[in-house]
């Protein structure tokens, strides 16, 4: 029995090539698997520790089925020993079932000793045991099959030879993992069988010997295929485990020589087996870590893009995730996590956790943030841009739209803006806006959303629920400039003025909105600048025709279809004209005669003043030098002009085009350039003394500090506003103004020119107030011609 139990593993081999496997059909044999058969065989795997435990595997597997091994035994010792009752002596039978019954006790033992104690190593001794258990067992069964010669009776011949199939079929699978026991066992019922049917000699003998061998032989192939799978899938699991134990060496490396690491939980997400990279992250020891939910990482850090509920909702449903980012805070600090998972589950299926690797990618994060951050805001005052908005504006007017209330859109433009960028440079003009936009801050934090979206143009969104609200927040924005801006090059009066508009009443989308709130704020800049107006719907009309107008005054400008008109300027003791005053007048042929209080505040607003200005300067130039050279040409000059670069070489050009004396222009400038900028300012009008023009400063009083500008700056010429001159005669205080005027005039060696004289009594009383020159209606309205040198006779009945 030895010698073949050792020579069993290459026999049976030889075997299972006639006989392909049922198992694994058409699968050609890998070296594991070849290894495989001959350890189940009691040969060896090449680590002794290894083989040891596939013995001991092969063994238990027996013994976990010996319980239900003896009550399988026992029935069917109790059916055979009816079916034999009367064939032996009594005492014989009893004999038979006592020896099968201590054979099969032997098992139990073995059963109750592996169930205390289980085995974890066996040599092939155990297999051999094993192999004698079955043989002996076998042997003792055997004799029930021998027993059926000593019966004619042919339905106890069926019942045991049932019995015997069934058992040559059980036995075989019980012991199928050590396969020398289950072909022992096999062999021996097989062969008493196979006599027992000789003995008889039936017709039927030889058919049912030949299927008794092919069944035996498949039921071989079967333990021979199924111990093979058993200790290739042992083996296999083993070296998987061995590579197990490498990865996990290797991952341990990878950890100290990476900013990577690993992470694991169970099955209720509780972290298990921290590393010590992970610790060194986390900035708490290993066993600090040990039970704590990984969501707990989170401790207070701010999550806007709900990246923690994102991942628990995935890890509940035993999903994978890939770079997952979330928020964690560590020591206080606030940093971020790009986290890798996968669910693993057990042999059975069941989940058991996730496993995964986490990097830090703060960074990158804060990076990516600031990217998002100055492509959403202004990189020169920090608060939104137009694309961040217009994001805003969406989601503000659904949520106005959800609860009922109103949003308001508030464009802001800031006045006086323009002239000092230009004139002091673009460094103070940001310096300015930085100023502003951190004024407008603070009166929105917390109400509104404030964002720069143009040079000088800021936008409010405001949500509320009445009109007053939004009118208290405009008016706001406007004091929060009272104060002048001080820079390093002086202080800077800068104002605002608002357009307003609201949805759902102006309009349904964020475009419109912006688009009607644009015509609000023209509409209140056309209506003194300083002030917030809201949209209406009229406003849009008016827009619309000044747009016509625009148009209309850029086709006039292109074909020269401007003119000039010229009023007398006399002396005051002679009545004799000095100068005149050239106008710009416009006649067209659809608009018909537009005045200048019209389309001069078009021209400036669609930046047409500048040609216009330059074009009258050139005309008015020309004309004079075709008239009495004993008559003085003035010119007045915008404050968009006036600001504008190039001035002075405008003139310059002028003159040297049309050879007029640079005495005879007197250039004529409001106390609105003078508000301005000091600086620059006084730049440019020194420039203009040295080209050798006068300098007039017009409407003289109605403006802001005047007599600090005498003081400031250097004129020749001062014109009273024609808002003191009709008081005269009315009472008041015109006259001591007046006066006072001209004696502060004379005392800075300055001309000075009333305006707005229209009758006899004002006029007379100028003259002996001392003025110099007068100008109005009373001399002479503007006309297309160029005034003579001759007393002017003046209109006794002048209009206003």
């Amino acid at each position: 029995m030895v010698s073949w139990f050792k020579g069993g593993a290459g026999v049976f081999t030889r075997l299972r090539n006639i006989f392909p496997d049922p198992v694994l059909p058409g699968h050609q044999e890998s070296m594991v698997e070849r290894q495989a058969l001959a350890v189940a065989f009691g040969g060896s795997a090449g680590d002794e520790a290894l083989t040891r435990r596939v013995h001991a595997a092969q063994v238990g597997a027996i013994l976990r089925l010996a319980p239900y091994t003896f009550f399988a035994n026992l029935f069917n010792l109790v059916i055979m020993f009816l079916a034999l009752a009367g064939t032996f002596p009594f005492w014989l039978a009893m004999t038979w079932a006592a020896a099968v019954l201590v054979v099969l006790s032997f098992g139990l033992r073995s059963w109750w000793s592996n169930l205390k104690r289980p085995i974890v190593a066996a040599s092939p001794r155990a297999l051999r045991a094993a192999t004698y258990h079955s043989g002996i067992l076998a042997a003792l069964w055997a004799c029930g099959p021998l027993g059926v010669m000593m019966t004619d009776d042919p339905s106890k011949f069926l019942v045991i030879a049932c019995i015997t199939t069934g058992m040559i079929c059980a036995g075989g699978f019980v012991l199928a993992t050590v396969p020398a026991a289950a072909i022992t066992w096999v062999a021996v019922i097989a062969v008493s069988a196979a006599c027992t049917l000789v003995v008889e000699d039936t017709p039927v003998t030889l058919s049912i010997l030949i299927l008794l061998a092919t069944y035996c032989l498949i039921v071989i192939g079967s333990v021979i295929s199924t111990s093979r799978l058993f200790v290739t899938r042992f083996m296999v699991e083993a070296e998987l485990h061995r590579r197990g134990e490498v990865i996990h060496l290797l991952l341990n490396d990878f950890e100290q020589s990476s900013s990577d690491w690993l992470w694991e939980t169970n099955s209720a997400g509780v972290l298990q087996r921290a590393s010590s990279r992970f610790s060194e992250v986390c900035g708490l020891p290993p066993e600090a870590l040990q039970g704590r939910r990984l969501s707990e990482m989170l401790s207070g850090a701010k999550d806007p893009a709900n990246g923690w509920g994102v991942l628990a909702e995935l890890m509940e449903h035993r999903q994978a995730f890939r770079e997952h980012p979330v928020p964690v805070k560590i020591r206080g600090e606030a940093r971020w996590w790009a986290l890798t998972g996968r669910p693993a589950f057990d042999e059975r299926g069941r989940f058991k956790g996730y496993r995964g690797v986490g990097s830090d990618i703060t960074e990158s994060r804060r990076a990516q943030d600031l990217v998002t951050y100055m492509a959403e805001h202004d990189a020169l005052t920090g608060v939104g841009n137009r694309n961040w908005l217009l994001s805003r504006a969406q989601d503000a007017m659904a949520e106005a739209y959800a609860e009922g209330t109103t949003l308001s859109l508030l464009m802001v433009d800031l006045d006086n803006f323009k002239a000092i960028n230009d004139t002091r440079g673009h460094p103070v003009g940001d310096e300015i806006l930085n100023r502003v936009a951190q004024r407008f801050k603070s009166v929105c934090d917390g109400r509104a959303d404030l964002a720069r979206i143009g040079g000088d143009e800021f936008a409010v969104l405001h949500l509320s629920s009445c009109r007053e609200e939004t009118e208290r927040l405009a008016t706001q924005l406007i004091e929060i400039l009272d104060q002048p801006i001080t820079t390093e090059h002086g202080g800077h009066a800068i104002g605002a003025t608002i357009g307003i508009a609201s949805t759902p009443g102006h309009a349904e989308t964020i475009e419109d909105l912006m688009r009607v709130a644009d015509i609000a704020l023209y509409r209140a800049k056309r209506a003194g600048r300083g002030r917030a107006l809201y949209f209406e719907v009229e406003m849009e009309r008016e827009v619309r025709e000044r747009r016509e107008l625009e148009n209309a005054l850029r086709y006039t400008l292109e074909r020269g279809g401007l003119s000039l008109a010229f009023q007398p300027i006399v002396s005051a003791r002679t009545g004799e004209v000095v100068s005149c005053e050239a106008l710009l007048r416009w006649e067209d042929p659809g608009f018909g005669t537009v005045p200048p209080s019209l389309f001069v505040p078009v021209a400036e607003e669609a930046g047409l003043i500048v040609p216009i200005g330059s074009w009258v300067l050139q005309e008015a130039c020309r004309r004079a030098m075709a008239a009495d050279p004993r008559i003085d040409i003035a010119v007045n000059l915008s404050p968009l002009q006036f600001a504008a670069p190039g001035l002075v070489d405008t003139v310059r050009q002028a003159l040297d085009a049309s050879g007029l004396p640079p005495q005879r222009l007197i250039l004529e400038i409001t106390e609105s350039v003078l508000i301005q900028d000091f600086g620059s300012t006084a730049t440019t009008l020194a420039e203009l003394a040295a080209l050798g023009v006068r300098i007039a400063l017009d409407d003289f009083g109605t403006g802001y500090s005047s007599l600090s500008y005498l003081r400031q700056y250097k004129f020749d010429r001062i014109k009273i506003d024609k808002s003191f001159v009709a008081e005269i005669g009315r009472g008041g205080e015109s006259i001591a103004i007046i006066s006072a005027v001209i004696i502060l005039a004379r005392s800075l060696d300055m001309e000075v020119t009333a305006e707005g004289v229209e009758f006899e009594a004002q006029a007379e009383m100028l003259r002996l107030m001392g003025c110099d020159t007068l100008q109005g209606y009373y001399f002479g309205r503007p006309a297309a011609d160029f005034p003579q040198t001759v007393p002017v006779t003046p209109v006794r009945q002048a209009s206003a």
